[in-house]
């Protein structure tokens, strides 16, 4: 009896907890960081990778300090499909991108140059309004 009583008791418990469902909205979080920050990472010597090899940055420059937001993320789609800098195709998003260096390390992947994906318009936990 006590079994079938816990069994009960704890399908009561994990059907109360279901998920919100995509169209509820985040919350409003505010954390006191600047969403607009920078940082400098100045040019010199560092170790990069898994393995720490050995690189060296030849120049300056900035970085967020926080990640970008969904509106900063929209600003950015919207000033480059004006500049023509990214397209539509197939309910996808895309922009060139041309490549990165291939150095051939241990779990490196080669990244080519090519239209790469920017955005999936039909997403169901899409946050941004198209």
């Amino acid at each position: 009896m006590k079994s079938v009583l816990a069994l009960l008791g704890l399908t009561l418990l994990l059907s109360s907890c279901t998920p919100a469902p995509a169209t509820t909205a985040p919350p409003d979080v505010d954390t006191g960081v600047d969403p607009e920050a920078w940082a400098l990472v100045p040019a010199g010597e560092f170790l990069s990778g898994q393995f720490n090899h050995e690189a060296e940055l030849a120049y300056d420059y900035e970085i967020m300090v926080t990640d970008v937001t969904n509106r900063q993320f929209a600003d950015y789609l919207n000033e480059a499909l004006a500049a023509g800098q990214i397209k539509i195709q197939d309910n996808f998003v895309v922009g060139f991108y041309p490549g990165d260096e291939f150095r051939g390390y241990r779990h490196e992947e080669e990244i080519a140059a090519g239209d790469w994906l920017h955005l999936p318009l039909e997403d169901a936990s899409l946050r941004i309004m198209w």
